[in-house]
């Protein structure tokens, strides 16, 4: 690690102990370790959340990654039913799908730290049923969100009558793939994300209608 890294890493340790408040808040993990953060958000409902921040890496390829050159890795590490954020191990691997994380053109080296917290908060209270992450939890709760949203709408019902179907044939893969979503043949993996195929087409159904 080249000294203008480190003292990146040190502008941003200061910069967090700036920014940080009672309910969103940034810290080291451990003393004199700045490559692994904790991050906390207090939500409405007063749950707190927790989240682990890697400034330093390993890739799936086997690359070591460093920022600010690419993003942080984030694993997000508290129970919670939302379509774009995966549940914490075991029963997921923590994924938080926002793009400067997901797509490295998307990343900008200027970001700080800090500023990842505005991104997840902003997620956590956005969620978006028509983009939800291929896992059943994920899945199950942007099931939840169309149906609470065509509830409430004034959707016409042929529009609803085509969503309706779609959402029960959706229910009926999870249920029959959620033991062993992760460990399908090459054969049923197709059958499989037919699941999260039809929930991205209703979500988008029922916001090309209002």
């Amino acid at each position: 690690m080249s000294f203008l890294w480190q003292k990146r890493w040190q502008d941003e340790y200061e910069l967090a102990v700036k920014r940080n408040s009672v309910t969103r808040t940034i810290v080291p993990s451990r003393k004199h370790d700045l490559s692994t953060w904790k991050g906390y958000l207090k939500a409405r409902d007063g749950q707190l959340h927790s989240m682990e921040v890697r400034l330093k890496y390993r890739a799936k390829d086997g690359r070591t990654l460093s920022y600010p050159l690419v993003a942080p890795e984030v694993e997000w590490q508290t129970p919670i039913r939302h379509p774009n954020i995966q549940p914490p191990r075991p029963k997921g691997e923590g994924i938080v799908c926002l793009a400067p994380f997901q797509k490295p053109d998307s990343w900008n080296p200027k970001t700080h730290v800090v500023d990842l917290l505005d991104f997840i908060e902003l997620l956590l209270y956005n969620p978006n049923p028509a983009d939800p992450i291929n896992h059943p939890t994920c899945l199950q709760a942007a099931i939840a969100m169309i149906r609470e949203r065509l509830a409430s709408s004034t959707t016409s019902s042929p529009v609803a009558g085509r969503i309706s179907p779609m959402l029960a044939e959706a229910e009926g893969i999870i249920r029959r793939f959620s033991d062993h979503w992760n460990k399908v043949t090459t054969d049923s993996q197709r059958e499989r994300d037919r699941a999260w195929y039809l929930v991205v087409e209703s979500g988008k159904t029922l916001t090309a209608v209002k």
